[in-house]
């Protein structure tokens, strides 16, 4: 039963995808639909799942400065989407990597939903922020009632859409299709070698993945791995890695190709929306843009509509921000924040700031960079997971300088700023927030960058090229992929295979708040799903202003 719902609901998302981009064609006469039509060399139905959701975070931040989307009219135009698949049906051909990536990666995850518990961050924040998105248009100055609501991402609106029957197994469902997403780009690259500067980039990311299961402490190593419902880690760092390779792979190019580009700009802006940390990608896509772009013989102003898309979106999802929390980002700085605007409470984004980064031992809250280390090392999972990751880079170090020799080595201006980039990554990182779970994009990144190239074999090439045997591949990916869920998931799907979980989300036991608006937990500060509650008892007052928008402050 999980299987099914979960291979249909990861289906859904695949054709709304594909029904938003025959909307396009439609509209620009263009011929971007077909299946067949390459972006970085990958067949354009790889992207389906990553546009299906980039436009159902847009589309639901668009519309909640209006409404709230849970609406059955909201549901009828992704229906309509849907219905547009029919315009243009192709003949099912049967192949090992359609097999691979639309049935078996999926099915074997869909098994990790076995028990699958809450994340605490959804309880605290991220479950009543969503029911606030269905519920009820944009409220002005929300993080007065809790600072958190200005953590939230796209993750959220996209979530927001997919309360079915009060069943959280769906939110975990969604956190599923990222996976199968990272999952299928590296059985593309490996499987098909189109791009072959990104096969041995996606075979050391499958071999850092089945290292992440040893080392001290159990394994774990920095690379994806299932969380509580709720939390968008693990988007992020899919959306984020994919991004910076394919980017990476154009830097070698000489043509330049505006789907291309216009394709990396979305999943540029679609990774800053996921995290904040995101908006970096953003160096790597103009760095190729101004190294490819000839200004003598092309036209500027015909370039530059390439960012209207992206950047009236990122326009929206400012505002946004600036409506929900006074800033133009949350928690950042005060500079990026509007002391003039009534709801914002002039200290509130450098205090939170300091929150976030003394929880996961920020350097910003360290004596310097020595006291920095030895209190984040004092953390037994931080110490383990730093050690297993640094011994699985040494691992794919030595196979590389051993065994591999690259043929199309990347120039040194190329070099020079990637190296810049992997530290410009780096540090923010570490200086706000350097969780694990914070870092995993970047971690699969260092590994991809270190495997990405055009490599041949040293020496005895013919026993090497056993590495490369299609069911040794196979093998690799699926049991990379079989050692997502927790080996007793399985013992428990094959005792109940017809098992489907009802997940909910408890109601909470509530008392008046006697400092101002709503009411308050009355154990702990988890709100769960109660919109008119807030964590604490503060002062926080709600005013309806001229325009029918409430306003909390």
């Amino acid at each position: 039963m999980i299987i099914l719902q979960f291979l249909l609901f990861n289906s859904l998302i695949y054709f709304l995808g594909r029904g938003i981009l025959e909307l396009i064609s439609f509209f620009s006469k263009s011929k971007i639909g077909p299946e067949n039509v390459k972006i970085f060399g990958i067949n354009l139905n790889f992207f389906y799942p990553i546009i299906g959701l980039f436009f159902i975070g847009n589309f639901v931040t668009v519309l909640n400065f209006f409404t709230g989307v849970d609406r059955t009219w909201v549901y009828m135009i992704f229906l309509l989407i849907l219905l547009l698949n029919f315009n243009r049906i192709n003949s099912l051909k049967f192949s090992i990597l359609g097999f691979l990536n639309y049935f078996l990666i999926p099915t074997i995850l869909s098994v990790s939903t076995i028990n699958i518990g809450i994340h605490g961050d959804a309880h605290l924040y991220q479950f009543n922020y969503q029911n606030w998105i269905r519920s009820e248009k944009i409220a002005l100055g929300l993080t007065n009632i809790s600072a958190r609501f200005g953590y939230a991402s796209m993750y959220d609106p996209i979530s927001s859409v997919f309360w079915i029957n009060n069943n959280a197994v769906y939110f975990h469902f969604l956190n599923l299709v990222f996976f199968v997403i990272f999952f299928n780009f590296l059985t593309i690259n490996i499987l098909n070698r189109k791009n072959s500067q990104l096969f041995f980039a996606s075979y050391f990311l499958l071999i850092f993945g089945v290292l992440d299961n040893f080392g001290f402490s159990g394994g774990r190593n920095g690379f994806i791995y299932i969380e509580g419902i709720g939390k968008q880690d693990v988007a992020f760092a899919v959306i984020f890695f994919i991004t910076n390779m394919l980017i990476i792979t154009s830097f070698a190019k000489s043509e330049f190709s505006e789907l291309e580009f216009r394709i990396a700009s979305i999943m540029v802006l679609f990774s800053a929306q996921l995290r904040l940390l995101g908006i970096l990608s953003l160096l790597p896509l103009l760095y190729w843009y101004f190294k490819v772009f000839d200004f003598k013989k092309q036209s500027l102003y015909k370039n530059m509509k390439l960012f209207i898309l992206p950047t009236l979106l990122g326009i929206i999802w400012i505002v946004k921000n600036i409506l929900i929390t006074g800033c133009i980002v949350f928690p950042v700085s005060e500079r990026l924040c509007f002391d003039q605007l009534s709801w914002y409470i002039p200290g509130t984004a450098t205090v939170e700031a300091w929150v976030i980064a003394d929880f996961f031992y920020g350097l910003s809250t360290e004596d310097g960079l020595v006291a920095w280390y030895n209190h984040w090392m004092s953390s037994p999972f931080n110490a383990a997971i730093a050690k297993n990751f640094v011994f699985s880079f040494l691992i794919l170090l030595s196979l590389k300088f051993i065994f591999l020799s690259n043929k199309n080595k990347f120039s040194i201006k190329d070099s020079s700023f990637l190296l810049i980039y992997v530290v410009l990554n780096f540090y923010p990182w570490l200086n706000s927030g350097p969780a694990i779970r914070f870092g995993m994009g970047f971690f699969m990144l260092v590994i991809g960058i270190l495997g990405f190239g055009d490599f041949e074999y040293r020496f005895l090439k013919p026993v090497f090229k056993i590495a490369e045997n299609k069911i040794v591949l196979i093998l690799l990916i699926v049991m990379c992929t079989f050692l997502i869920p927790r080996l007793g998931k399985y013992k428990e799907f094959a005792a109940d295979p017809i098992y489907f979980p009802i997940i909910e989300s408890e109601t909470i036991d509530t008392m008046p708040n006697p400092s101002g608006w709503g009411v308050t937990p009355a154990f702990g500060s988890e709100c769960n799903i109660n919109i008119d509650c807030i964590p604490y008892a503060v002062g926080t007052k709600l005013y309806i202003n001229s325009y029918g928008y409430k306003v909390f402050k």
